[in-house]
């Protein structure tokens, strides 16, 4: 699992958004969105085959939000 910081989200479709696009990743079993702490956490189906960051956080930035990553 990982935590990233994800600035810009204020609402309940901010949240949906924000899951629905990193689940839809190839390689992510799961993803959920904290809005109190504006995190996104998120499982790989195979942890000995990372998904790049970068594939993640660019998605996020598509949507018009502002990732940070926090801790693997």
């Amino acid at each position: 699992m990982a935590t990233i910081k994800v600035n810009g989200m204020h609402c309940e479709n901010c949240k949906n958004a924000v899951e629905k696009t990193v689940k839809e990743i190839p390689g992510v079993k799961d993803a959920r969105v904290d809005l109190d702490k504006k995190e996104l956490t998120y499982e790989e189906e195979d942890e000995n085959m990372p998904i790049a960051l970068d594939i993640i956080m660019d998605a996020i930035r598509d949507l018009g939000y502002v990732p940070e990553h926090q801790r693997p």
